[in-house]
C-alpha cells in the first residue's frame, strides 16, 4: 500500500482530504511514519462525495468506527479512553453533514481584453478601462511600473 503526503494540500484532491483530516503523517514510536488511511482508500472517498464536506465527513465517519473498536484501558490507575477519540470524529462528521456552508471550487470564469485576447482585439475598449492609462507607455523598472495613474 501506497501512503503519501506531498505537504501542499493544493496539489491534489489526495493531500487536500488528508490535510482536512489531519492523516498527514506522523512518527511511530518505531521510527516510522504512522498514517491513519492509505491512498488508495482516500482516493475512494474522494470518489464517494461529490463535494469536500461529504467527503472529510465520510471520512470522519469512517475514524469514528474504527477507533470504536479499540478497547479503552486502565493501566495503574491511569486510564485511556479511545472512545472520546471515537466521539470526537462522529461529532465532527454529523457537524459537516447539517453544516449549511459548503466549500466550493474557487475556480471562476475569466474574458482577458487584452492584446493576447480571442475575445476581444487589442484596440478594443469597453467604459471601464477608456480612461486608463496605456500600458504601452508607462516606464517600469525591474518589472514595477515607476508611475501609473488609477483609472
Amino acid at each position: 500500500m501506497a501512503y503519501t503526503y506531498s505537504g501542499t494540500p493544493g496539489n491534489s484532491d489526495l493531500d487536500k482530504l488528508r490535510f482536512l483530516v489531519s492523516d498527514t503523517g506522523l512518527l511511530g514510536t518505531a521510527g516510522g511514519t504512522v498514517w491513519m488511511f492509505s491512498d488508495t482508500e482516500i482516493e475512494f472517498f474522494v470518489s464517494e462525495e461529490s463535494d469536500w464536506n461529504g467527503r472529510v465527513a465520510y471520512t470522519c465517519e469512517t475514524l469514528a468506527r474504527q477507533w470504536s473498536r479499540i478497547p479503552s484501558i486502565t493501566i495503574d490507575g491511569a486510564r485511556i479512553d479511545q472512545q472520546q477519540v471515537a466521539k470526537a470524529y462522529a461529532e465532527r462528521a454529523k457537524e459537516l453533514r447539517a453544516s449549511s456552508y459548503r466549500i466550493k471550487s474557487t475556480s471562476v470564469n475569466v474574458t482577458r481584453k487584452d492584446g493576447y485576447s480571442d475575445d476581444y482585439n487589442s484596440y478594443e475598449t469597453d467604459n471601464s478601462t477608456a480612461n486608463s492609462q496605456d500600458p504601452d507607455q508607462i516606464e517600469y523598472f525591474k518589472g514595477f511600473p515607476l508611475s501609473w495613474k488609477a483609472p
